[in-house]
């Protein structure tokens, strides 16, 4: 799935911001996402019907930073989809759903199969740079990447 960047203004992410805590950009006037540009879509969690999140790697972390693998580095985030409109909708078809949300036990999360068996210790584990999760990750940038090309 590819989404496109509408707005990276962060009052226009308020309805998720609660979920997103400190990551909810609060402080920020603009997100580190641009308008007119298109992200890849790593996971969506779905917390109500009408309030979804897509996992981006952002401009602080974006694929093209990742051809020399920093193991570290590998910060995907979640954002609200308000911020985007789909620009191809076609999903991974080994994508999986887990009911509930890193935040919630309630809505449902989609994404690649070892994110959706390990859900919350997955992500925490991909942020403090464990490398199986960053080579996972790796493997699914680097699909996902020759796909759109």
């Amino acid at each position: 799935m590819v989404v496109e960047c509408v707005s990276n203004n962060p009052k226009e992410a308020e309805q998720t911001a609660r979920y997103l805590g400190v990551g909810s950009g609060s402080n920020l006037s603009e997100f580190p996402i641009t308008v007119g540009k298109t992200y890849t879509v790593y996971g969506i969690s779905e917390i109500k019907e009408s309030q979804k999140l897509y996992l981006i790697l952002d401009d602080d972390q974006t694929e093209g930073d990742y051809p020399l693998i920093k193991t570290d580095d590998y910060e995907p985030v979640w954002y609200d989809s308000n911020l985007f409109r789909v620009a191809d909708e076609s999903l991974d078809p080994q994508w999986q759903t887990m009911p509930g949300t890193m935040w919630t036990n309630t809505g449902k999360t989609v994404s690649f199969p070892e994110f959706i068996k390990d859900g919350r210790r997955f992500y925490a584990e991909l942020l403090d740079g464990d490398i199986e999760r960053v080579r996972t990750f790796s493997r699914y940038i680097t699909k996902y990447t020759s796909t759109q090309a």
